[in-house]
């Protein structure tokens, strides 16, 4: 995501990041450098971001769904009990 200053947003979740919500941001592109921010403290296993992209446009604001999501080997199953969800809301620093 880029807001309207042009700052740039990838939100993602890394196994070497323990698999938490995370969000690098990158104030100016052409500088390429990347600060990183978990915005939760629990793993959420093989989890892939969601959000609302007209929140994001119309106030810079991100809104997330997300739930543990758990998958074995390639394309194998994984015995999971039902998981909670969440809406993850976060506003970027100004």
């Amino acid at each position: 995501m880029v807001d309207k200053k042009g700052v740039v947003y990838i939100v993602h979740r890394d196994s070497e990041r323990g698999s938490k919500v995370t969000v690098g941001i990158c104030r100016n592109i052409n500088e390429n450098k990347w600060k990183f921010k978990d915005l939760t403290s629990n793993s959420v296993g093989m989890w892939e971001p969601t959000y609302d992209t007209e929140l994001w446009k119309e106030k810079n604001i991100l809104d997330l769904f997300v739930q543990n999501v758990g998958q074995g080997d390639a394309e194998t199953l994984q015995n999971l009990s039902p998981q909670m969800i969440s809406d993850l809301e976060w506003i970027p620093d100004k």
